[in-house]
């Protein structure tokens, strides 16, 4: 199952208000940037994307990948 991980924005006034808002606020988009390379990391790094690969490769179920137990 695949989901988008991004909201969507019916009112391009809001859309608008966000973008002038990151664009004047350094701090708060180096914060939002590392919170999403961080999310990134911890669902889609190397050894997840390997163990998906490999357990489709050879039809081992597994109901959940994106997160890193074993």
């Amino acid at each position: 199952m695949f989901f988008i991980l991004t909201p969507a924005y019916n009112n391009v006034k809001y859309i608008s208000k966000k973008i002038e808002m990151y664009l004047n606020d350094d701090a708060l988009r180096q914060k939002i940037a590392k919170k999403g390379r961080d999310k990134y990391v911890k669902y889609f790094n190397s050894t997840i994307v390997a163990k998906f690969i490999i357990y489709k490769t050879f039809n081992i179920y597994k109901k959940y990948f994106c997160v890193n137990k074993d």
